[in-house]
Order: structure tokens, then C-alpha cells, then sequence
């Protein structure tokens, strides 16, 4: 007897959330595609399904739903609590689109905490557009120009590691890797930048002048963990056909790829039911055009200008998004909503800190071929108040160039090439990082070259600086700088000859030139003549590398059993020793 049957007293409050493929910026437009990863997981007072996993999909013609959420609790307040907390842990990536964010911007409304709702409620939210999902310009836009800089980067590698198996090598994928330009389109604004890496996991963007600094790790899901902004934040992007969909903080946003405003194109996947107007009919901007089906729904899709339309595709044609319906000859191209250039700059926006990098990590990085700053103010951030840990530091770095330089120096290109590919077959990534180390040679020579001045100075005043004797990795690294040819690297090998000489126990003993061994035209303004015994590093690194000049002409007899000496000319740097 339902009528005197008193009904028993209720428990549990359970709120259900329908997890459908929709886009709710579009009034909920079914979307179709591929799944990448579906994450969720159950609890006490929350339970859910799905009825497409990992690397499924969902149809074009299929129903949208593919999951359900069940919250519980023991008031109505309790279980919508649950119901957000659940909502705001599902993570769902592919191809669709979902509702879930929007879910949760509608269970925290006023009207859904009193229970005011009725079935007009959300069809008066949607006409109205009173619900939308925060968005932070700034931040969504960063983090759409590192994923496509971190893209951009991996892409380009995998061309040069493909180029490097065949024996070739291009210098302008080289400087890709480092230095390079993105711009990104939102809002109507576009946002130009100049993308640089200071760093294996560190980019420098650059927009309009304001530098900021984040840090970008890619996860083995394919996300990247990136620091910036005053915050880590995980990043999930995807090239679309019209832009590209970026994931940041929980938010999606679609970065709109330039499209001509005379193209009418799909953002839907299914089929062209019919066209609602003729071929050659002027229309309106904001009228219906041609009605789609896409998962047992016909929907509408309208011009966004007026002018004449032409049919580009056949009724019954089956259609993916991004595909071209349609073209418009334009009524006024001038009165055509333009894409202006973004000019400000991003106040909000704080720069990744870490405390933890030093200034020998930040010469060790552009030594590495990274933009990691100016070479001036990277050789200042190196001095020390002890000087032996300088010393210590600067002889690292100095064989840090070396390991990549000694390769290059007096020997063709396609020569190192080989080398760097037997020597790296299964790991061809080792040799790009020796190239794109050299491709900044003039950057690299002009920190050694600061890092040798600094080391002059402190061992022409050894009693003041308090130096102790240069340790022999130190004097390993001048005599290998210093036998370096070519005159890319002239300065570089004069001021390590200078510095090992200067930084010697007792300095050389001057000797009296042979001129029947010279010819006295060479000896004019201009060369620098520098002896040293043959005994010494620098002297026998310099001889190994110069096996193709007359011996005669580099060494002469000692006299008085004293050790035969080397004569050292070079040209176009004489400043380095005045």
C-alpha cells in the first residue's frame, strides 16, 4: 500500500555526473576521436565506470557517454563534496573533449548548493553563458609555448639524429636546437616569442622584451612537468587540425590555429546531412550554413562573415575535423575581425628559482652550447673568494672545452662527423650534443677567453691572491688550449701560453735566438715568440700537433746541456701578450 505505507527514513544522498565526449564551450558539441588515458579511481563514497579505456576511442556515429560517476553521502552538501573532489581527480586525455571541469563550475554554484534546479536550468546557463571555467591568459599561454617549444625541440632532434645516421649534418638544424621562434594565437592576440634553451631542461622566452625562465621535464606518460609562474604545473597538449589543445592546471583551452576567415570548416567528426543554402546565396555572418550529424545528434554550423558561399564538399560526405565545407567570397575583407599583436607584458608571471645552480653549473651549460646568459656577467658570477676553488673550477671548465673543441680544431667537418658517429652508434644523441656545443663556438671561446683572463690575473699577483702552485690538471688544460690551431682558436691558445708561463714555479730562462734557423722576415710586429723547453706540456702538446712543419723549425739544441727550446709563432693576437 504505497498510499499508507510510510516511506523509510533516507540515508544516503548519491549524485550522479554523466562523463560524455561533449566540448561544453561549443553548447556541449559531441566530439569523436581516439583515448590516451582514462584515470580514476574509486573510494568509499565515490564509484564510477567507464566503457572505454586506454587507447580506445569514441565513434562518430557512437553515443556520447562513456562513463558514469556516483557520489555519496549523508546530506545532499556531503555528497556533492564528494562528487567534486572525485570530478576534479579524473584525468581523461585524447582526441575528445569532456565536460569535466565544466561539471565542477556547476556544482559549485548557488543554485545547485540550494537545490534550485530544475530541467530548464542549465538550458538557461548555456543561452546565457553565465558558467565558464577560469582562464589565466598568462599562464595558459606560457604553457602552450613551452609544449610547443619543447615540440619543436625533440622533433628537430630526431632530424639531426636521422641526418647523423646517414653521415650528414646540418648546421641549421644545429642552431634550432637552441635559439628558435614560436608565436602562439588567443583571444584574437598574438604572442610573439623568442624561444632559447639556457639549459637541458630550461628554456628562455622572450616576449617583448620581458625574459622569463621556466624548467621542463617530460613525464613518461608524455606530460610535462614545467616550472614557472611561482608554481610546478603539469602541461598535456595536442596538435589539433584547427590549433592546438592545451591542458594546464586542470583548465583546457584551445589555441586557435590563423585560419582565413573566408574558409568555413568543421570542428566536428561525422557527416554532412544537407546544405541549407545554395550555391552562390549571400549570407549573413552568424547564419546556418549546412547541418552535420555527429553521434545521433543534427546540429548546425554557421558562417562567421558574410559574403557568397560556395560548396566545397557533397552531402553525405563523411567529414573529420578541421576539414574545409565551404568558402566565403567575402562582402568587406576590411571589416574582417584582425588578429593584433599582443605589445605588453606579463606582470603576474614570476620566473622558475633555483637556488641550487651555481655560476660553474651556469658556465658549464653555455659551454654546453645553452643560451645561459652574458658571458661578461657569467665570468663575474664565477669569481670566488678563494681563489684555489676558482682555480679549481676554471681548469673544469676549461676541459669541458676542450672535450669538444680538440675534435674540431685543423680538421674537416664531414672528418668529425664520422668520428662522432662511429664513436656514438648507439647513442647518436651524445654526438648532437658535441654539435650543438660547437655550433656556439664564438660564444664559448669568448667565456674561455674571460676565464683565462681571470686566471692572469690571479697568478701575476700570486703573492696577493694567495694561490697555490697550478695543480697539473690546470697545466694539462693551458698545454692543450694552447697547441689548439686554426685561427678560431689564436686567442685562446696565446692567453693559455701566457698563463701557463705566468703561472709556472720559476719563469723560463730567455735564450739567444738562432736566425740561420728563421727566416728574419717572419720575425716582424704582428707574431708573438714565445719559448719554452721541449720537456715542458705545452711544448710537447704544441709539437704533437704540428707534425707536418719541419722539425727544424721548431726545435734547436740546448747549449751547455741545457734542454733543447721550441719556438711558438702565432699571428692576429699579440694583444694577449702586451
Amino acid at each position: 500500500d504505497f498510499v499508507n505505507t510510510s516511506s523509510p527514513p533516507i540515508q544516503k544522498h548519491v549524485i550522479a555526473a554523466r562523463i560524455t565526449a561533449e566540448n561544453p564551450d561549443e553548447g556541449f558539441k559531441p566530439t569523436s576521436g581516439s583515448i590516451e588515458r582514462v584515470k580514476f579511481q574509486s573510494t568509499r563514497n565515490v564509484w564510477g565506470y567507464f566503457s572505454v579505456g586506454a587507447n580506445g576511442g569514441i565513434h562518430e556515429f557512437a553515443d556520447s557517454q562513456f562513463g558514469h560517476i556516483f557520489a555519496s553521502g549523508a546530506t545532499r552538501e556531503i555528497a556533492r563534496r564528494h562528487l567534486v573532489l572525485a570530478l576534479k581527480s579524473v584525468e581523461i586525455r585524447g582526441k575528445i573533449r569532456n565536460p569535466v571541469e565544466y561539471l565542477v563550475e556547476l556544482l559549485e554554484t548557488d543554485a545547485f548548493k540550494a537545490n534550485e534546479i530544475h530541467t530548464g536550468w542549465l538550458d538557461g546557463i548555456l543561452r546565457e553563458k553565465s558558467i565558464a571555467v577560469p582562464m589565466n591568459t598568462p599562464i595558459l599561454v606560457l604553457a602552450a609555448v613551452l609544449f610547443r617549444s619543447h615540440t619543436f625541440v625533440k622533433e628537430k632532434h630526431a632530424e639531426l639524429v636521422a641526418a647523423l645516421a646517414k653521415g650528414q649534418l646540418s648546421t641549421v638544424l644545429v642552431k634550432d636546437l637552441t635559439g628558435f621562434k614560436q608565436t602562439i594565437t588567443y583571444e584574437g592576440l598574438k604572442y610573439d616569442f623568442n624561444v632559447s634553451k639556457a639549459g637541458p631542461e630550461v628554456f628562455v622566452v622572450d616576449l617583448n622584451g620581458q625574459i622569463l625562465l621556466a624548467k621542463v621535464r617530460e613525464q613518461p606518460d608524455g606530460s610535462l612537468l614545467s616550472s614557472f609562474g611561482g608554481a610546478t604545473r603539469k602541461i598535456h597538449g595536442m596538435e589539433e587540425p584547427l590549433g592546438l589543445r592545451v591542458i594546464c592546471d586542470g583548465v583546457t583551452c584551445l589555441m586557435p590555429t590563423i585560419f582565413d576567415p573566408s574558409e568555413l570548416r568543421t570542428d566536428v567528426t561525422g557527416k554532412i546531412v544537407r546544405f541549407l543554402q545554395d550555391d552562390g546565396t549571400h549570407l549573413e555572418a552568424g547564419t546556418p550554413y549546412v547541418e552535420v550529424e555527429a553521434m545521433k545528434m543534427i546540429m548546425a554550423l554557421k558562417t562567421g562573415e558574410a559574403g557568397a558561399i560556395a560548396h566545397a564538399r557533397a552531402p553525405g560526405s563523411i567529414i573529420s575535423a578541421g576539414d574545409l565545407l565551404a568558402s566565403l567570397t567575402l562582402s568587406d575583407p576590411s571589416k574582417v575581425a584582425k588578429i593584433e599583436p599582443f605589445e605588453g607584458t606579463f606582470s603576474e608571471v614570476l620566473n622558475a628559482v633555483d637556488e641550487d645552480e651555481t655560476a660553474r653549473d651556469k658556465c658549464e651549460a653555455a659551454l654546453d652550447g645553452y643560451a645561459a646568459g652574458p658571458v661578461d656577467g657569467l665570468v663575474k658570477e664565477l669569481s670566488d673568494d678563494n681563489v684555489n676553488v676558482l682555480v679549481d673550477d676554471a681548469s673544469a671548465l676549461l676541459l669541458r672545452y676542450l672535450a669538444v673543441e680538440a675534435r674540431y680544431a685543423g680538421r674537416p667537418m664531414d672528418a668529425v662527423v664520422r668520428e662522432l658517429v662511429e664513436a656514438n652508434k648507439d647513442d647518436l644523441g651524445a654526438a648532437i650534443t658535441v654539435a650543438v656545443a660547437h655550433g656556439r663556438l664564438a660564444d664559448r671561446t669568448k667565456l674561455v677567453n674571460g676565464v683565462l683572463q681571470e686566471l692572469l690575473r690571479i697568478y701575476s699577483n700570486r703573492r696577493a691572491s694567495g694561490v697555490e702552485p697550478a695543480p697539473m690538471v690546470l697545466v694539462s688544460a693551458l698545454a692543450q688550449l694552447a697547441a689548439l690551431p686554426g685561427d678560431a682558436y689564436g686567442e685562446v691558445a696565446l692567453l693559455a701560453l701566457r698563463v701557463s708561463l705566468v703561472a709556472a714555479e720559476e719563469a723560463p730562462t730567455p735564450r739567444t735566438l738562432d736566425a740561420r734557423l728563421f727566416n728574419k722576415a717572419e720575425l716582424t710586429r704582428g707574431y708573438a715568440l714565445i719559448e719554452l723547453e721541449t720537456g715542458s706540456a705545452a711544448a710537447t702538446a704544441f709539437l704533437g700537433n704540428k707534425s707536418d712543419a719541419s722539425p727544424s723549425k721548431l726545435t734547436k739544441p740546448g747549449r751547455g746541456g741545457e734542454p733543447p727550446v721550441v719556438f711558438l709563432f702565432f699571428t692576429a693576437a699579440t694583444e694577449a701578450f702586451q
